[in-house]
This record gives C-alpha cells, sequence and structure tokens, in this order.
C-alpha cells in the first residue's frame, strides 16, 4: 500500500519483536473499552448554546471572531504542513532498556506526515473544536438559539475537554522528554523551528486563552476522550509501523534495516514486555494527569472570576503557568 498505509510486518536482523504482545494489545483493547464505555454511558447534560458559545469576558461576537481565527490558523498550518518538501522524521530508539531497533531517518510529505505525529492529530481536533466554537458562538450572537443541533453542542464540548488534556501533553513531552532525548544523541532537529513551535507551543496558548475566557465546563465524566483519542493513535501507530521501516529504506541515505518504525520510542514493541506494560501506563497517567489539571485550571479560574480578580491578573497568571510548560530553544 501507499507510504500511510497499513502493510504487512517485514522481520529483519536487528528486530526480535515484528508484533505487538499479545498481552501489550490486550492492555490497549481494555484501555479502548473502558473508555469507550465510559462515554457511551456517559448521562453528563448537555451544555447549552450559551456554554459553548459564550463569554463572561467578551461579547460572542468578540469570541466568534478569535476563535475563526484560531480555526483559520490550524487549517492553513495543516495544508501547509502537507504541501511541504519532504522533511525528516528522526526514530531514536531506547537501545539501553533492550530495544531492538536502530536510530533511523524517515522522509516524510504529505498525508504520511499528517498521520504520524500525535501533535498533528491533536493540532487538527484543536483546529476542529475552534470552527464548531466559531460557529456557536456566531449563532449566539445572532440570537439563533435553536439553529445548533444538540449533537454538535455535545462534539464541541468533547473536542474542547479532548484539546485542553492532550494539547497540554504533547507540549510537555515534546520540550521535556523528546527535546532533551534528540539533544542528548546529538541529533539535529528541527523542533525551534516557527512551524513546530506553533503547533507545540502556541497550541498552549490558544487553550489557555480558551479557559481564561470560555465557558465550556471540563468534565470528570468525560476524562476518558483522552484515553480513548490517545489509543486510537497507538493502535495505529503499531498498525503503521512497516509503512514507516519501508519509508526509510526507500529515503535518502542508508537506511539500519528495520522492519517496523515508530514516531516516539515509547511506542516501540520489540522492547521488553514489562517496559512496554510501562510506557503505556505511564501514558495513560499522563494523559489523565493533564486531564484532570486542565480541569483544576478550569476551577481555578472560574473561582478566582468569582472572587474578584481582575481578568488581567488572571491572564498574566494563566500565561506564566503556559510559558513554564514550554521549550522554545535548545
Amino acid at each position: 500500500m501507499g507510504g500511510w498505509g497499513v502493510e504487512r510486518f517485514e522481520p529483519m536482523a536487528n528486530q526480535k519483536q515484528t508484533v505487538p504482545p499479545l498481552a501489550t494489545i490486550a492492555l490497549g483493547v481494555v484501555m479502548a473499552v473502558v473508555s469507550g464505555a465510559m462515554l457511551a454511558l456517559d448521562r453528563t447534560p448537555i451544555v447549552t448554546l450559551e456554554q459553548a458559545g459564550g463569554s463572561e469576558a467578551v461579547g460572542p461576537a468578540c469570541l466568534c471572531a478569535l476563535r475563526g481565527l484560531f480555526a483559520l490558523g490550524h487549517a492553513f498550518m495543516i495544508v501547509q504542513t502537507a504541501l511541504l518538501p519532504a522533511m525528516p522524521l528522526i526514530a531514536v530508539y531506547k537501545r539501553e532498556l533492550g530495544s531492538h531497533l536502530q536510530t533511523e531517518t524517515i522522509w516524510l510529505r504529505g498525508l504520511p506526515r499528517l498521520c504520524s505525529f500525535f501533535t498533528i492529530w491533536c493540532f487538527a481536533a484543536q483546529g476542529a473544536f475552534f470552527a464548531l466554537g466559531a460557529a456557536c458562538s456566531a449563532a449566539l450572537a445572532l440570537g439563533a438559539e435553536g439553529v445548533v443541533p444538540a449533537r454538535v453542542l455535545y462534539i464541541t464540548h468533547l473536542l474542547f475537554e479532548m484539546t485542553a488534556g492532550c494539547g497540554l501533553v504533547v507540549t510537555v513531552v515534546v520540550s521535556f522528554v523528546i527535546w532533551p532525548e534528540l539533544l542528548r544523541f546529538g541529533v539535529q532537529h528541527d523542533l525551534d523551528e516557527p512551524q513546530n513551535l506553533v503547533m507545540h507551543n502556541w497550541n498552549v496558548l490558544e487553550i489557555l486563552t480558551e479557559l481564561l475566557i470560555g465557558q465550556l465546563p471540563i468534565t470528570v465524566a468525560h476524562a476518558a476522550v483522552g484515553i480513548a483519542w490517545g489509543t486510537a493513535f497507538i493502535a495505529f501507530s503499531w498498525l503503521r509501523a512497516p509503512a514507516l521501516a519501508r519509508l526509510a529504506r526507500e529515503g535518502k541515505g542508508r537506511s539500519a534495516g528495520n522492519g517496523v518504525n515508530f514516531p516516539y520510542f515509547f511506542l516501540d514493541i520489540t522492547l521488553p514486555r514489562a517496559t512496554q506494560y510501562a510506557f503505556l501506563l505511564g501514558l495513560l497517567a499522563v494523559l489523565l494527569t493533564f486531564y484532570f489539571g486542565a480541569m483544576a485550571l478550569r476551577e481555578l479560574l472560574l473561582v478566582s472570576a468569582r472572587c474578584g480578580v481582575p481578568l488581567l491578573a488572571r491572564a498574566a497568571a494563566t500565561y506564566a503557568v503556559g510559558y513554564m510548560l514550554t521549550k522554545w530553544r535548545d
């Protein structure tokens, strides 16, 4: 199939494990089933148009313009990313932890590049939220309360909650896990390029802005949405691993001969099983931690607003937290 599709695994000399162990797959399935069941059994009241499209800080027309601007920015960045010349993905693996894969350079462009990174998955979902949120704000500004279907309000709410947590995860993992690892291995990277800084850092400023002035709540009942999104990406990465290996063999330079490749070292299926389980459970814990962290920040901002803390002071404190979560240069 094409470079973005699913292919059969090809065993290579330096690759001991070619498919995820059954227990690892079972753990992923359990994560997916539990999160799906939690969402299916959700009885949380659907948010109102006032919550989805309104703000206590600015009018709905202003919020519509801001969200629309964010949505257009996301669409532009996604299209630009797809049209850029082939760029290298440096797949770095933890040999010291027992990985049987070697570092490889994978040249990606177009749809294969868009599909490969959790960053882009979350960035696209965040853009979808801002587009739907702008529509809700426009409807509220026009007084068209009955025009927006309840299903759209529900999806808008879920997208906001998911991207609030997952977006923070993307930024923190890139800033304090992946970026330092690349520096430790002496790998040349482009994480400090403007395009990557927008997807890894600017997204946090957008999330914090929404938490600051928006009215959508973050609920305990919807914590599973981030787990479901993360599990879907993990499963997709496992299925697509042979295609990334083939792209490495067909790309510039000499391939290490891996039969599978992964965009992130913690998805490596050649690691010892205990390490794989630790990484999967660690990812689950990280997703939940940042989801509830976003929820706590949302509640703190609401309480501070009720206590009369000026918007400017709340904004300064919020963006200061955002700056501490980001990395802008080596």
